[in-house]
């Protein structure tokens, strides 16, 4: 059986996905970021999760508070917990920032993956990633973002002229419509333990296939009665 041929677009992302794999598995990197974005990274990537910032989100200043102090001794310690009053959904509060856990079910289950994962964070490669585009945003924040000039960080923002004139620190400006927000769907890394151990292979959040066209069009009759030696041999492929 013959192989179907590979979009130059799919081997593109493939190699684009092993580069930078082999780079960020030269040693156990931390993803710390304000939203799911750090799951969908060990996700895609096929990384293995050390991170506690996985299925989960915390309002931009309270995110700003618990960096300026992330590496003061009991920062991500868990102090209280509680349930959305609307939505239902788990809290875990720390000193400078409480956790929204939007894709767990339960708090104990949260609490368990929140504590067991702080213990596996690389404090010497940390990564960081703030959405500056969301609606609770300020300039102040802006500004406090810039003060903590951390490497290894990547700020999104939508392309403004605000945003133009005056960047932040280790900008990414993101067109509209770009999908710059978390998947609806719960991180696998928050679902499966396993899933995270194992770099959560075979994710349901991995890329899809592209889908096929909904139908061909018929030909038109004059091409239809065309001289059969356009359609004999198989066809060509480029390699």
């Amino acid at each position: 059986m013959t192989p179907k041929p590979t979009s130059f677009r799919a081997v593109r992302d493939r190699l684009a996905g092993l580069f930078l794999r082999r780079r960020l598995l030269a040693r156990p990197v931390t993803v710390i970021a304000d939203d799911c974005w750090a799951g969908r990274l060990y996700s895609d990537l096929r990384l293995p999760c050390r991170s506690p910032f996985i299925g989960m989100g915390v309002r931009t200043t309270e995110y700003l508070d618990m960096l300026e102090n992330i590496r003061e001794p009991g920062a991500l310690d868990v102090l209280s917990t509680s349930l959305h009053p609307e939505r239902g959904y788990p809290i875990l509060h720390t000193r400078h920032a409480a956790m929204h856990g939007l894709h767990y079910g339960s708090l104990a289950e949260f609490r368990q993956r929140f504590e067991r994962r702080v213990k596996t964070i690389a404090w010497d490669n940390l990564r960081f990633k703030i959405d500056l585009g969301k609606p609770a945003c300020e300039p102040a924040d802006i500004a406090r973002w810039n003060a903590l000039r951390l490497s290894g960080a990547v700020a999104l923002h939508p392309v403004t002229p605000a945003f133009t004139a005056h960047p932040p620190h280790r900008s990414l400006p993101l067109p509209r419509g770009s999908g710059r927000g978390p998947a609806p769907a719960p991180s696998p890394c928050a679902r499966s333990p396993r899933a995270a151990r194992d770099g959560a292979r075979g994710s349901p959040t991995a890329r899809p296939r592209a889908l096929a066209p909904a139908s061909t069009p018929a030909r038109p009759a004059a091409r239809a009665r065309e001289p059969s030696r356009r359609r004999a041999g198989p066809r060509t492929r480029l390699r």
